[in-house]
């Protein structure tokens, strides 16, 4: 019988397996920054024991992190800086238009919560070409992510991916909202064009994967800040 542990070492908890610290793919000891995400991550190994998993899970969320972000930081922040410059929230749909109007009354709030509390003032436009969004928004996204370890950083990549969106992955992470709802509001004109023009088995099929694996993001992250 296999037997799991965990230990605090140099700013971090080590999951012990059989006396032994479990080591990533890359043969790297898997560290993690609570012993609530530890103890989590263990939880899930015994319940997926011969298991074939097809999903993510913590433990490769943690993988990932460990692995890749740690080592290629710079690289990951900029990936997230990227989806701050083609934010899904900044880019609205034609002006004076009903879509236009719900934009503006559901997803200004979370514009201007981001810049009251992050000094990020994010600019928007009525268009689907590309623009610049100001340099000390930039910079004060940059300032913020610089200020992340790789499981954090692995968040907000993941949950920006999801959602096409830098303001909301912050918003979810910050507790702007709750989380389903700040979802609902990143999908808002997917959801309009399914209502006015008919919708999708194979689209809502695919839009509840992808909040069933941005729920484990969210997992991990809250995890993350239990001690």
């Amino acid at each position: 019988m296999e037997v799991y542990g965990i230990e605090y070492f140099d700013k971090g908890w080590v999951i012990i397996k059989n006396k032994t610290p479990i080591m990533t793919p890359n043969n790297k000891t898997l560290k993690v920054p609570s012993k609530a995400l530890a103890k989590s991550i263990i939880k899930e190994i015994k319940k997926n024991l011969n298991k074939k998993i097809t999903k993510r899970t913590l433990l490769s969320y943690a993988f990932f992190a460990v692995d890749i972000v740690e080592k290629e930081t710079n690289i990951f922040i900029n990936k997230i800086i990227s989806f701050a410059e083609t934010d899904t929230l900044c880019y609205r749909a034609e002006k004076k238009s009903e879509l236009a109007e719900m934009q503006s009354k559901l997803w200004d709030p979370t514009l201007i919560w981001a810049e009251k509390e992050f000094g990020m003032k994010f600019l928007k436009n009525n268009t689907i070409v590309p623009f610049v969004q100001q340099k000390n928004t930039m910079e004060a996204i940059k300032k913020y992510l610089n200020k992340q370890d790789c499981h954090r950083l692995t968040c907000a990549f993941y949950i920006s991916s999801f959602t096409n969106s830098f303001i909301t992955m912050l918003a979810m992470i910050e507790k702007f909202k709750e989380a389903k709802e700040l979802w609902q509001l990143s999908m808002l004109e997917e959801n309009y064009n399914s209502e006015k023009w008919g919708k999708s088995k194979d689209a809502d099929k695919i839009k509840l994967i992808k909040w069933e694996e941005l729920s484990v993001v969210l997992d991990y992250k809250s995890l993350i800040n239990v001690i």
